[in-house]
């Protein structure tokens, strides 16, 4: 038998698969850790600054002047947003938006179905132009409202 022709133990790579897995899960939580800690301490930062212009005089006056502007200025919207022709418009972008995100949905399906079956990122538009498959997945507590 040929020393450089070892016959490969299956349970030696789910061995190795397993830690892997705990490996890449470890770096995970801790890229999850990290971000925890920036995020308080961007809120902190975030106070200070926002408790150092709560505290300026001149500040406060400017803001209540603007305050009273987007009042008045809100008002003003309200009365050209009840317009029907406005009204309707509304309801058209409301029904386009609604459209895009479906069409949105299905472009990732099929683009997740091209990957799969072509093996590759890159997709050629009929414009010429060449566009990149990017597929994004992000963490969210199971206990929110994107629990499957």
């Amino acid at each position: 038998m040929d020393d450089q022709t070892q016959p490969t133990n299956p349970q030696d790579d789910s061995a190795q698969d397993a830690l892997q897995l705990l490996d890449l899960e470890k770096t995970i939580k801790t890229f999850h850790q990290g971000i925890a800690m920036k995020q308080k301490e961007l809120k902190k930062h975030k106070e200070m600054i926002k408790d150092t212009l709560e505290g300026d005089q001149v500040y406060e006056e400017h803001t209540t002047a603007v305050n009273e502007a987007k009042r008045v200025q809100k008002e003003t919207r309200d009365q050209l947003m009840s317009v029907s022709s406005v009204v309707e418009t509304k309801e058209d972008m409301k029904e386009l938006a609604s459209e895009i995100k479906d069409l949105k949905k299905h472009l990732s399906e099929n683009l997740m179905k091209y990957y799969d079956m072509a093996k590759s990122h890159n997709i050629v538009m009929d414009d010429g132009e060449t566009y990149v498959i990017r597929a994004n997945a992000k963490l969210v507590k199971q206990s929110s409202k994107h629990n499957p």
